[in-house]
């Protein structure tokens, strides 16, 4: 308490708590507050007398707090401040004790018996109280023990005036009457509190209950806890499911998915090295053909020594999340689960790796696949011809889907949604088109085809023709920056137009005529796709054998981490079902122990009952 008030202060709100415990002792909290006072004396800090009256009112304001409101016998009670502040809190008097100290030195002091008979009848005072009280502590002695205190109080009753006169009952003297009638209304408060309290919990759940009724018929209520471990079974489920979905439907998507990945590579190389090869001679010449040959072949080594197996891993990583997400959601499903479940799958991916072996085993059969040079049959070469056109028509889309952004909108667009094009969409639609003609003017003379950049004959004559058009100040870097898709069109094109050719010269291939040179692009997309074949194959077996369970064990990783963790749960499991679900259940909790608490107390009361 010194070092409390060290630093010159009076009182503290700070607490100092002791626990006594022993046999018979009622359980509850005593707090022993300063009296309240009227003036501030030499030595108080100041504020002192308001800090009190605060100190007290906070503890009096406790609608489940008893006053115990002490007045000294000796001292008139219309001198006490205590009195209208207690009338204050309590005006009812439901939680009010009233305590008679110092009977011994009244008695001595010769005070009027029928004034101290008033006071403990509660006709004196404003002031309504439960019950009224009058204690002995002792004869002042600093050593005296309890017992001793006990028996000199006895004592003094026994042998007092007033209790001779009349003015004092036998359940009123004694503070260990006292103590009982504090404990019986502690607990009538705690009962009539906890009862009250029960019935407001009862309202409140049933009010919740009609509402999910209405709003979820027939649905059993779930808190995020059951919800979670739903989760985490569906989740389960969804992962075994994977390895048992068909081999043709693994081999078949993620056939598909590297076709989509890796055949823009080797189409862009084909192309690149096309009109390296045929720059300034018969495309369909034994040289050409024969250093077109030798780039591609390199080309190829180099591609699966490097790059291609790391792609292919990747691809199939992106393919079995593809799958994960796609699986058909169970009978019972719960929407409430999908962003739970989103974000579990979203982290198992991130924990997911794929093994590192892998890409060791697909370098080794991806280049046994390319070093297959012939097509064998005429069902192979019916097969990379249509592998070519499947590719050449995605890129050529991509091409004109870039160029109609670029130019504006088309001809239909503008007559039927009124949508013009802009000054400088016109210009490059023009330099668009005067590029196309001197693609095709180039292509016919001598059956060149042109490369893959503009030469300066082409540049003077594509704005000479401009000129001629009304279209004046073209640069050299507005027709440069626009050739690269004009190109790759007009190359896209050719190509396809190749492909039809290519379908019918399968026997000039087998026999080696001269008028196969053209259709080189058959026999290398025939190679890839016996790659592409092989590599669907091997990666379907990795994931069935393999990374199906590295995928398990991610997800329970993750589902572990968050099964306790209340602020996850919270974020991802929301919405008004969960939280009515939530609500339900734990004021089903609080009432059942509300009512074991109730059970208990009215067992106390009786004892047969509680036998």
């Amino acid at each position: 308490m010194r070092s409390v008030v060290q630093s010159g202060g009076t009182v503290s709100a700070e607490t100092i708590s002791l626990s006594v415990q022993g046999p018979g002792l009622p359980r509850m909290v005593l707090v022993d507050l300063p009296g309240i006072i009227s003036t501030e004396t030499r030595g108080m800090a100041s504020q002192t007398r308001e800090a009190i009256r605060q100190l007290a009112s906070q503890h009096m304001r406790n609608p489940n707090s008893i006053i115990l409101c002490v007045a000294d016998a000796c001292v008139d009670p219309e001198r006490s401040n205590a009195f209208d502040l207690v009338a204050r809190h309590d005006p009812s008097g439901r939680r009010t004790i009233f305590v008679l100290t110092k009977l011994d030195l009244a008695e001595r002091d010769r005070i009027s018996p029928d004034r101290i008979g008033r006071l403990l009848a509660g006709r004196l005072l404003p002031l309504k109280a439960l019950g009224y009280f009058a204690v002995v502590t002792g004869s002042g002695g600093a050593d005296e023990s309890i017992p001793a205190i006990q028996r000199y109080e006895e004592q003094f009753f026994r042998n007092s005036q007033f209790f001779k006169e009349g003015v004092l009952s036998v359940s009123q003297m004694t503070a260990a009457n006292m103590a009982q009638a504090v404990s019986r209304r502690f607990w009538a408060l705690v009962q009539e509190s906890v009862e009250a309290q029960a019935d407001a919990f009862k309202a409140s759940r049933f009010n919740l209950e009609t509402e999910w009724k209405h709003m979820f018929p027939g649905r059993r209520q779930y808190s995020r806890a059951e919800l979670f471990e739903r989760a985490r079974s569906d989740l389960l489920d969804e992962v075994i499911a994977l390895s048992a979905l068909p081999a043709k439907h693994w081999e078949d998507s993620l056939r598909a998915g590297l076709e989509r990945s890796l055949t823009p590579q080797a189409l862009d190389a084909l192309l690149e090295f096309s009109a390296l090869c045929n720059n300034g001679e018969d495309p369909s010449s034994h040289s050409a053909a024969a250093e077109l040959q030798s780039r591609l072949d390199i080309w190829l080594r180099k591609w699966a020594d490097t790059e291609l197996p790391s792609q292919c891993v990747q691809t199939a990583w992106e393919e079995l999340y593809a799958q994960l997400d796609g699986l058909p959601c169970q009978p019972d499903h719960d929407r409430v689960l999908e962003p739970l479940q989103a974000a579990v799958r979203a982290e198992a991916r991130k924990a997911h790796r794929w093994d590192p072996k892998a890409e060791g085993a697909l370098r080794v059969l991806q280049m046994a696949a390319l070093d297959e040079r012939a097509v064998p049959t005429r069902a192979d070469w019916d097969g990379a011809v249509a592998l070519l056109r499947r590719v050449l028509q995605r890129r050529l889309a991509e091409v004109e889907s870039e160029l109609a952004k670029s130019c504006g909108p088309g001809a239909w667009e503008r007559w039927t949604r009124w949508r013009g094009r802009t000054e400088a969409q016109q210009r490059l639609v023009q330099l668009s088109n005067e590029l196309r003609n001197c693609l095709l003017t180039g292509a016919a003379v001598g059956g060149r085809r042109n490369p893959a950049e503009l030469s300066d004959e082409d540049l003077i004559a594509v704005r000479r023709n401009l000129l001629a058009q009304g279209v004046e100040g073209v640069t050299d870097e507005e027709l440069r920056s626009a050739w690269p898709l004009v190109y790759r069109q007009f190359a896209l094109r050719c190509g396809l137009d190749s492909c039809a050719q290519c379908a019918k010269l399968y026997y000039h291939y087998q026999q080696r005529i001269g008028t196969a040179a053209d259709c080189i692009a058959v026999p290398f997309f025939y190679r890839v796709g016996r790659m592409l074949d092989a590599t669907s194959s091997a990666l379907r077996q990795q994931i069935v054998n393999n990374e199906a369970h590295r995928l398990e064990k991610a997800v329970k990783s993750v589902l572990d981490a968050w099964a306790d963790d209340l602020a996850k749960l919270r974020e991802y499991l929301r919405g008004r079902s969960v939280q009515l679900a939530e609500d339900v259940q734990r004021l089903r909790l609080v009432e059942e122990k509300l009512d074991q608490f109730i059970e208990a107390l009215n067992a106390t009361k009786d004892p047969k009952r509680s036998r």
